[in-house]
């Protein structure tokens, strides 16, 4: 096996000072490169909005031939960054995507304590993610193993999930937040998470009426202006369609 001793720009600690602006952050512009859909590209570009900052949305056209050898893990979405000073900042994977602009932009508590607890129901949501991607996508030729996994799904994972976030949800005051009343990852990460639930288990589990502060979280979102102004975009619109086309909700 040949192991190449060169070191990704992601990873090059010559860039360390630009990933520290703090306020300059919010000058920069952005661009998310990811599919025609919502999927993992959704929270990323959800965060961007909800912080008010230029982005915009990039498919490669030739992902395979020629963008995938050029990330740094061959996966997307990757988000580029290009601060005030002309540096281009490059971040891979989702999740690492999300925190990074959580911690840029205030989206990810104001002490060690609610960042705890935001890490702690940003996770759980995730792991609720991976079970249904893991479960729902890919077996549309093997219609029993699909029944059962989505048996599974309904009668066990996502009420345990709408149990325990419910719960936390209503005890800080059902008002769309996990911490405090200002937005999170984990309020975000969430929110996106509703309409894939729907998909599966329909009004059955979560619904305005059955959880309503889970459900608050959605609202809250959609309230909030700038992401308001973000899905009236033809942008947004278009990840929609592409999302329904692909994954059909």
């Amino acid at each position: 096996m040949v192991h190449s001793n060169q070191v990704h720009a992601s990873f090059d600690p010559v860039n360390a000072a630009s990933y520290a602006l703090g306020p300059a952050h919010k000058q920069s512009s952005f661009e998310v490169n990811y599919f025609n859909i919502h999927g993992f590209g959704q929270n990323p570009r959800t965060l961007l909005a909800l912080a008010g900052v230029s982005f915009k949305s990039h498919t490669p056209e030739k992902w395979i031939e020629e963008e995938m050898a050029k990330t740094a893990f061959g996966v997307m979405p990757v988000l580029k960054e290009t601060t005030v000073d002309g540096k281009v900042l490059e971040i891979s994977e989702s999740v690492a995507i999300e925190h990074y602009l959580g911690r840029i932009f205030g989206l990810y508590g104001d002490n060690h304590f609610e960042q705890t607890v935001i890490d702690q129901f940003y996770h759980s949501t995730s792991s609720l993610l991976d079970q249904i991607y893991s479960r729902k996508f890919g077996y549309k030729d093997h219609p029993k193993i699909l029944e059962d996994n989505l048996k599974k799904l309904s009668e066990t994972y996502v009420p345990t999930w709408a149990k325990y976030h419910e719960a936390h949800l209503q005890a800080n005051g059902a008002n769309g937040h996990y911490v405090g009343n200002k937005f999170s990852i984990a309020d975000v990460r969430s929110a996106n998470l509703i309409p894939v639930i729907q998909s599966i288990t329909g009004e059955t589990i979560v619904s305005e009426s059955k959880t309503p502060a889970i459900w608050k979280l959605k609202t809250t979102l959609e309230a909030n202006p700038s992401y308001a102004a973000y899905t009236e975009t033809d942008e947004f619109k278009g990840h929609c369609k592409g999302n329904m086309e692909y994954y059909g909700f």
